[in-house]
This record gives C-alpha cells, sequence and structure tokens, in this order.
C-alpha cells in the first residue's frame, strides 16, 4: 500500500526546494541588476555593446528552434544530449579559428570525446537533479 502521508511530504520537499532555487535565483538577479545600475559611483568610459549576427548566432538560433520543435517527439534526454553535441562542437570549432580540414585526426578524436564526455556527463547531472532529487517528470 502506498503511504499518501510521506508521498505528500514528498512533494512538499521538493516544492520547497525549487522555491527555494527560485527565490536564490531572483536574489542574485536582483543584485546584479542593483550593480548594473551603478549607483553613487563615477561613471566608467565604456565603448558600448555590439551584437553582431554571424553564421555562430544563426546557427545557435535555429538549433535552438529546432530543440524546442523536437522536445515534445523525441524527449528531453535525447534532444538534450543531441543539441550539447552540437553546439560544443560548434564553439570548439569557432573558438580555434580554424577550418575542418586543417585540424588533424587526432585532434578531431579528442575534441570529439571531449564532446561525447561532457554532455554524457551533462546529460546524467540534469537526470540527477531533475528526476530523481527534485522528482520533476521532464518530457
Amino acid at each position: 500500500t502506498l503511504d499518501r502521508s510521506s508521498a505528500a511530504s514528498d512533494v512538499y520537499k521538493r516544492q520547497v526546494y525549487i522555491r527555494m532555487l527560485a527565490l536564490f535565483l531572483a536574489a542574485a538577479s536582483l543584485a546584479l541588476l542593483i550593480r548594473s545600475l551603478n549607483l553613487g559611483r563615477k561613471s566608467q568610459q565604456t565603448s558600448g555593446f555590439h551584437f553582431t549576427i554571424n553564421s555562430t548566432v544563426i546557427m545557435t538560433v535555429a538549433a535552438l528552434l529546432l530543440y524546442c520543435a523536437l522536445l515534445p517527439v523525441a524527449g528531453f534526454y535525447i534532444c538534450t544530449a543531441v543539441i550539447l553535441l552540437f553546439l560544443n562542437g560548434l564553439y570548439v570549432y569557432k573558438e580555434n579559428n580554424k577550418k575542418l580540414k586543417d585540424y588533424s585526426k587526432k585532434e578531431l578524436t579528442k575534441y570529439a570525446v571531449i564532446d561525447v564526455v561532457y554532455t554524457g556527463c551533462m546529460v546524467a547531472v540534469l537526470w540527477l537533479v531533475f528526476a530523481k532529487l527534485l522528482g520533476v517528470r521532464l518530457p
């Protein structure tokens, strides 16, 4: 038989964790907002922020849109693993400023192994935190 009071207590504990996390994030956001207002300090000369739309931004936005579209079909874990593999590979490629043909087979293998290990660890941590610790049912 299912002990309803124990199940209700578990749900309540999980909700408390989520609310505490939300309050922490809200407080951190508020602190960053106040800090960004630069109250009472001498203003610093900044050159400004220039946003450039390049191929990396376009591919990232396209990947995120595809992720959102495929999430209900393929599920959270598969979609998350695929997007992490893609974006990690994209950012490593762009960060090194090399063409794909300039990479040696050893470099490509090294980056691929790092990418797969990172993705596996990240998906495992997400599963552990959300599915097991917080009891959230992911799509």
